[in-house]
């Protein structure tokens, strides 16, 4: 994705956790979250609210209970629990390599573009 000049990778949450595909629609969610080495975006299904909370009522969740430890808490909002992933932990190591080449490649040819229109 092109974001203001800026290539930012968009992940489908779907694809990383195994569950069934979706096509994403013209006003599907993405979520862009600062990371090393540059932002990412998490394409999602829907999203139905925007919280504040307080740090006293986050859970930690006990190390080797996900996958690569991603969620880092949950938050208990009495008729349902929220799980708060960790950005730095979505993707293994050799993921984020190539994540990061292909968002370097993606700059790449963004500046290239953007030259070519001078």
């Amino acid at each position: 994705m092109n974001l203001g000049g800026a290539a930012v990778p968009v992940i489908h949450l779907c694809r990383l956790f195994g569950l069934p595909w979706e096509a994403p629609g013209l006003y599907t969610p993405l979520l862009v979250v600062s990371g090393h080495p540059g932002p990412l975006a998490l394409l999602v299904d829907e999203v139905t609210d925007l919280l504040s909370v307080d740090q006293k009522a986050l859970v930690q969740v006990r190390e080797d209970q996900v996958f690569n430890d991603c969620v880092e808490a949950e938050i208990d909002l009495g008729d349902r629990t929220l799980h708060l992933l960790s950005p730095d932990r979505l993707l293994l190591e050799e993921e984020r390599q190539r994540v990061a080449a292909l968002r370097e490649a993606a700059q790449e040819r963004l500046a290239a573009l953007a030259g070519s229109d001078r």
